[in-house]
């Protein structure tokens, strides 16, 4: 359950910090807990999920008169290994509470921790998220600034509750944004970030002078991004999916369809340009630019990967692609 990413990657900086409270805790007793509390998870993820596909299937073959006496007996098999799983889990949390630590830092951890759990570490659960609270909260905090236009993001440093992303901050840094980074590289950064005024964070907050507060203003929830995301809707405005291409870079890249072939729009231009006139997804030439019309402006291909093929820049591509020019993207 304690997601010590950060921990496993610097031990012997968490444990100085650890250690300006305590001297007695062993990292290493916390690692192989979390481990195979994470397997154990996953397995029961699992066998939730191939249960809920053999209740249907019964449900099919008893509709159909069908003999579902061995599915019945797999169903069963599969409740019982839950069961047991569960009780695995909770002798697991009983050795975590033993192990009576002062805190759990948790980057990037992907599950829900169980209200009751939160309060097993004496400080809590101190989560590093990705943007600015309360601003961005969910799983594409990294991508949502860069989609909307923002100016700035950061990190904040976070106590966390039973909510997704609503406890209470201790600490933010921010950075400005320049509206041509990609989530790869602001993901990078964001990350060098948060390592650096994590250890200044959490010994601040021991020592009292950083104080949790209460989450003010509006929020906007930021979903998991999906393959579809990538897609380019040409009925949009060009400096919407400029922001889109750049903030689905690297996954899930974006992409559209040119004559039934999917193309992977790797890179384009910041610069939009104005274009008018021509039917949606028309590519436009314009000094030796290939221009795409979009509901508001002329967005310019500077790198593209036909399938099948290897990416190109836009240049390359026009050599072996001659019409290209005049096609409709859709």
């Amino acid at each position: 359950m304690l997601d010590l990413k950060f921990v496993r990657e610097n031990q012997q900086l968490v444990q100085q910090m650890l250690q300006h409270r305590r001297s007695d805790l062993e990292l290493q007793p916390l690692l192989t807990l979390d481990q195979e509390r994470r397997q154990v998870i996953q397995e029961v993820e699992t066998l939730k999920h191939e249960r809920k596909v053999v209740s249907d299937q019964i449900a099919q073959m008893k509709k159909g008169g069908e003999d579902a006496t061995e599915t019945i007996s797999r169903m069963r098999q599969s409740s019982q290994r839950i069961k047991e799983l569960d009780q695995k889990l909770g002798e697991i949390e009983n050795e975590i509470r033993a192990l009576n630590p002062d805190m759990a830092i948790v980057v990037a951890y992907g599950q829900i921790i169980p209200e009751n759990f939160l309060t097993v570490p004496k400080h809590g659960f101190i989560n590093v998220h990705g943007s600015i609270l309360p601003r961005y909260r969910g799983a594409s905090v990294v991508q949502a600034p860069i989609l909307h236009g923002d100016t700035e993001t950061g990190v904040t440093i976070m106590k966390m509750d039973k909510g997704l992303d609503t406890g209470p901050v201790i600490n933010i840094g921010k950075i400005g944004l320049k509206g041509t980074e990609t989530a790869g590289k602001l993901h990078d950064k964001l990350a060098r970030m948060g390592a650096r005024i994590l250890p200044k964070t959490i010994i601040k907050y021991l020592e009292g002078y950083l104080a949790p507060k209460a989450q003010v203003g509006k929020s906007r929830y930021c979903k998991t991004l999906t393959r579809e995301d990538g897609r380019i809707n040409w009925r949009d405005k060009a400096i919407n999916i400029e922001r889109r291409v750049r903030a689905m870079t690297p996954w899930p890249g974006t992409f559209t369809t040119l004559k039934g072939k999917l193309l992977k729009i790797i890179e384009v231009d910041n610069e939009i340009f104005k274009l008018h006139d021509h039917r949606l997804g028309k590519v436009v030439s314009r000094s030796e630019r290939a221009l795409v019309q979009t509901a508001e402006g002329g967005l310019s291909i500077r790198k593209l990967q036909l399938e099948g093929k290897k990416a190109m820049t836009i240049q390359e591509f026009l050599r072996g692609h001659e019409d290209f020019i005049g096609s409709i993207l859709a």
